[in-house]
């Protein structure tokens, strides 16, 4: 615990444009988010149509307000600090056996300085299998522990005032709460912060965690204190929970085939709601872009989008993007 952590500054977004625009796309999900004193199957369903694939947040990013916090000795509550915290995560609760697939991971980005290029930003889901402090002390699978999927980001990826949605590459199955977070432990100097929502908003729920320098985990209630929710979702195939909800994001990778790819092509399938201009660009896995064509998607499935690489690409992993002006589809593919 650091006493000092006590006092931080909250400071409304200021980019009125972008809350806009994410409060109208959270409204219009409808309330398809978990949180501990609310069971899933209670939340009313707001369309007949299922999504590929659906985003649970926190219910106070619907009815709360939208700040960046930034504390007092320097750097963000909700992302890199002076304080030297290593990670900070959210936790997803299940509640009466509705098990379902977490596909990936969404991040609201406010403000990223790059100082040091070709440093990582993992993004982690882990299972609750960890010990932690809450506001009532110590207690154990309440918070973070085993790593179940990850994925590095290169920093260089990384803009501000952006909606990630990053794709771990294989489904993970999940039977029990769990958690999805990011890791500042290869980060460097650069600097992060997500958007989150007012303390005060999270009514106590405690489900916003953060892991300080010595390797502990409290939630950030206990550790601030900090009542409130942080801009990390969980993106889920909830068919099998049989939840109808809407997701978030106006496009979404469906399939990159072949993949592992050869070194001449490989091809996507992306799905689109609307007729929209995309930039589809790879990295490799120091942030340099290797492509970056735009292409018109038009409203629905768009299969077979074939991607030239350059001569004499190297083998090995990258990371493939599909970006609109304000957000961006994150999914690694291997080149043999």
């Amino acid at each position: 615990m650091l006493p000092d952590k006590l006092i931080y500054i909250s400071m409304h977004y200021s980019i009125k444009n972008i809350i806009v625009l994410i409060i109208c796309i959270f409204l219009y999900t409808g309330l398809n988010a978990q949180k501990a004193h609310i069971p899933i199957k209670t939340l009313p369903s707001a369309f007949s149509t299922k999504a590929i694939t659906d985003t649970l947040i926190p219910i106070s990013f619907q009815t709360g307000t939208l700040i960046i916090d930034s504390a007092l000795a320097g750097g963000y509550v909700c992302g890199t600090n002076t304080y030297g915290d290593r990670a900070k995560a959210q936790v997803f609760y299940i509640t009466d056996s509705m098990n379902y697939f977490v596909e990936g991971c969404g991040l609201f980005i406010g403000r990223v300085h790059i100082n040091e290029p070709g440093k990582f930003l993992k993004v982690y889901l882990y299972d609750l299998s960890g010990g932690g402090y809450n506001k009532d002390g110590f207690s154990w699978n309440i918070a973070p522990g085993y790593v179940i999927d990850s994925l590095l980001i290169p920093v260089n990826v990384l803009s501000d005032n952006q909606m990630y949605f990053i794709n771990f590459g294989q489904a993970a199955w999940v039977t029990r709460a769990y958690a999805l977070g990011i890791d500042f432990t290869d980060f460097g100097s650069n600097e992060l912060a997500l958007i989150s929502t007012t303390p005060g908003d999270a009514q106590s729920s405690e489900l916003a965690w953060e892991q300080l320098g010595n390797g502990e985990w409290h939630s950030m209630l206990s550790s601030w204190p900090f009542d409130a929710d942080m801009g990390i979702f969980s993106l889920a195939d909830l068919s099998t929970a049989q939840i109808n909800e809407m997701s978030d994001a106006s496009i979404s990778i469906q399939e990159v085939y072949p993949n592992p790819a050869n070194n001449n092509f490989f091809n996507i399938s992306v799905y689109s709601t609307t007729n929209q201009q995309v930039q589809i660009s790879l990295f490799d896995m120091k942030g340099v872009q290797i492509i970056n064509p735009e292409y018109a998607l038009a409203a629905g499935q768009n299969t077979a989008i074939c991607m030239h690489l350059p001569d004499r690409i190297k083998a090995g992993t990258y990371l493939l993007s599909v970006k609109t002006w304000n957000k961006q589809h994150l999914k690694r593919i291997v080149i043999n």
